[in-house]
């Protein structure tokens, strides 16, 4: 909400003891230059009398009576200047801050008024997300995408929202590769499937609105990072996306920029394709599931990232990938040949790290590190620093 103005000042009238002292000075100016032009007027007693010197010293002493008047009308006039200018200027100055306050309060009005109205979409697009129809909930996606497209101020949270949607809890359906067979799949009633087959939609619907607005643009073959495009009115910037425990399928965020990512515990069905993300802050993607292949190619991680913990059911890619002060793949599990070609980081840790051992399966791990050994019950060799 904006702050609320304050009134517009009000000006004190003049105080008695002022005015008495501006007539009082008027008077003493008056009197003063009356002693003075009087005293100059005197016709010295050496000069002789005669009935012609009578006659012009009394004309000159209506002169000096009529400029005496004259002084004290002009000192009363400027006096009268100074009130008259004073109350223009006061009058000037309310009338300006009066305009200025009926100005911001019709600002704060029409803003207050917006306000109500993303207050009043944006709670009928979560009631939205509650529906049991499916085109529904679709719908109340696409209008908080619409929400936040032209109000900036509510882009995070509009995002928070729609993160919140995708970790509710869901079963994807028996559909290659997002799942294996689940028991139970095949007692379930058509309509039960149909539903779930809906509700992937919508999840993919949702994850294409985050997407398609965190996507930077391409970049150049002399910057292979490349930088957010902050011009691009499509791009919502300085945002940070908590899926932690979400069920994500054939998630993307290519050429991506966000502030934070939060993925823990998360299940990736399918595809995973984060090439180029850009995060200038923790990419947490500890416990995370990758139940498919998963690429990181290209990903640029300024602050620390976490896989510890991890599972990697395929193949997975980290080639040239920027993996900030310290790469934790503690306890991760790598399911399928693994490649970390010219990826870097300050520090990588793979303390406890397996990764399948077999002939046909080939890795490429970080400097200094090599998969050494083979566990008899899983096949997995232990990753170990040289």
């Amino acid at each position: 909400m904006v702050e609320r103005t304050s009134k517009p000042r009000t000006y004190r009238p003049i105080h008695l003891a002022t005015l008495v002292t501006l007539a009082v000075v008027a008077l003493a100016v008056t009197a003063v230059a009356a002693v003075f032009m009087w005293d100059a007027a005197q016709v010295p007693a050496s000069v002789p009398k005669s009935p012609d010197l009578a006659v012009r010293a009394a004309q000159l002493r209506v002169d000096v009576i009529r400029n005496i008047l004259a002084v004290g009308a002009g000192a009363g006039g400027l006096i009268a200047l100074f009130l008259g200018l004073r109350r223009q200027y006061v009058k000037e100055r309310v009338d300006h801050a009066d305009q200025e306050y009926k100005n911001r309060t019709a600002e704060d009005t029409k803003h207050d008024a917006a306000e109500r109205r993303v207050t009043e979409l944006y709670t009928k697009a979560a009631e939205q997300l509650g529906s049991d129809k499916a085109p529904v909930r679709m719908a109340a996606l696409y209008a908080l995408e619409r929400m936040g497209q032209g109000n900036p101020e509510h882009r995070q949270t509009i995002v928070n929202l729609i993160c919140a949607y995708l970790r509710m809890p869901y079963n994807p359906p028996h559909n290659p590769p997002y799942v294996r067979s689940n028991a139970g799949d095949e007692n379930e009633s058509s309509a039960v499937v149909e539903m779930r087959q809906q509700e992937r939609e919508v999840r993919l619907a949702a994850q294409r609105i985050l997407s398609g607005h965190l996507r930077y643009g391409d970049v150049g073959p002399s910057d292979p990072h490349g930088s957010p495009d902050l011009n691009d009115e499509s791009f919502w910037s300085h945002i940070s996306i908590d899926l932690s425990g979400a069920v994500l399928l054939d998630f993307r965020l290519v050429r991506c920029a966000v502030n934070s990512i939060n993925v823990d515990h998360a299940t990736f069905y399918g595809s995973t394709t984060l090439s180029f993300l850009h995060s200038t802050g923790i990419a947490n993607f500890s416990r995370a599931h990758f139940s498919g292949p998963a690429y990181f190619a290209g990903a640029d991680f300024r602050s620390s990232v976490s896989f510890s913990e991890a599972q990697f059911d395929y193949r997975v890619r980290f080639d040239r990938a920027r993996l900030g002060g310290e790469a934790n793949f503690e306890m991760a599990k790598f399911g399928g040949a693994t490649r970390f070609a010219g990826a870097h980081s300050d520090k990588f840790r793979f303390q406890d790290a397996r990764a399948i051992l077999k002939p046909t399966t080939s890795h490429f791990w970080p400097k200094g590190y090599r998969l050494v050994g083979a566990d008899s019950a899983s096949g997995d060799g232990l990753i170990v620093k040289e």
